[in-house]
């Protein structure tokens, strides 16, 4: 609500935050296109403001394109900033898998998903499931090899092409 004209409504998601804990939590919202700017409240039970943060959002035009990158080592995370098509921006957000929604919806703006260098086996089964309606949809899904190839698709078996068997190092 105190986002002004930001939202189509009002979003919230319940929270069991015990005193010194820190928690992370997604929230689904929608924005009008021409945001820029939304508040986060965190409020106690009897509807108080316990603390509130301004957040800066990207509004992407119709034909940017929007990449995410899992990864254990966003500083070893390929860039894909400039990855736009037809002259139109290209923006990446780097994630750990934890940070993978558990709703497909939530995946709807994304264009492409690179899996490099994480363990995809501690996907829950819900985030595997949003993912695959994701990339049934059209989505592009990217899990990139390496020596370290067995973890980074562990957790992604049933939506790979081909599932290697071994790797070999080769001197150059």
């Amino acid at each position: 609500e105190t986002s002004g004209s930001a939202l189509t409504g009002t979003f919230s998601t319940p929270v069991d935050l015990p005193a010194s804990a820190s928690q992370a939590f997604f929230l689904y919202i929608t924005a009008r296109s021409n945001a820029d700017t939304i508040r986060v409240e965190l409020l106690n039970e009897r509807g108080g403001v316990m603390t509130s943060q301004d957040t800066t959002i990207t509004a992407l035009a119709a034909r940017d394109s929007l990449h995410v990158v899992i990864s254990d080592s966003p500083d070893t995370a390929p860039d894909l900033s400039q990855v736009g098509v037809g002259g139109y921006n290209a923006f990446q957000v780097n994630w750990r898998t934890e940070n993978i929604p558990d709703r497909a919806p939530a995946l709807d703006s994304v264009n492409m998903i690179v899996f490099a260098n994480t363990n995809s086996a501690s996907l829950s089964s819900t985030q595997q499931r949003a993912l695959r309606t994701w990339v049934q949809a059209g989505g592009h899904l990217i899990v990139v090899g390496g020596a370290n190839w067995q973890p980074t698709a562990a957790g992604l078996g049933d939506l790979l092409p081909l599932l290697p068997e071994s790797a070999q190092v080769i001197s150059e």
